[in-house]
């Protein structure tokens, strides 16, 4: 399963700092706690915003039964924003 990074270019774009928040410069993103539900229980995932790989970045491989896989991209940053735009469920072989 891989994420891909980056802000959509569609919908809204992200709101404006709020004041007294720090300076405009700060990157408001800095990581992403994913949970990984899959057949043999729950993977918790994070991934620094800084270090990401542009594109796709691979989650892990799990075996994941049509019923109970999901992901779920939390609010547990030490960043200002969590963002999420794709998630990308690749068969292997």
């Amino acid at each position: 399963m891989v994420v891909r990074t980056g802000v959509s270019t569609g919908g809204a774009p992200p709101p404006p700092p709020v004041p007294g928040s720090g300076s405009g410069g700060d990157n408001v993103y800095q990581d992403m706690h994913y949970k990984v539900y899959h057949d043999e229980g729950v993977e918790e995932i994070t991934v620094d915003f800084e270090n990401a790989e542009a594109g796709w970045n691979m989650l892990g491989r799990y075996y994941l039964s049509p019923d109970s896989a999901k992901v779920e991209l939390t609010n547990q940053s030490s960043g200002r924003m969590v963002i999420g735009d794709a998630i990308k469920w690749v068969k292997a072989n």
